[in-house]
């Protein structure tokens, strides 16, 4: 799950491109999804990743 910072654009293939010159082959991830809202973050400032995973089903489900 990748957040994009304003005015950046970037591409799957780009980030494909960029991890695989830096990790091991089987570090490499098989799906990228980008998020245009910040991350859901607790009062302790960890990431809920349930509703991470929520979302994730939702935008799944739609395409």
């Amino acid at each position: 799950m990748i957040v994009l910072r304003p005015g950046r654009v970037v591409d799957a293939d780009e980030i494909m491109r960029h991890v695989g010159q830096r990790l091991a082959q089987f570090e490499v991830p098989t799906r990228i999804f980008f998020r245009t809202l910040a991350l859901p973050r607790n009062p302790q400032g960890k990431v809920l990743k349930r509703e991470l995973r929520d979302s994730l089903q939702e935008q799944m489900l739609r395409s």
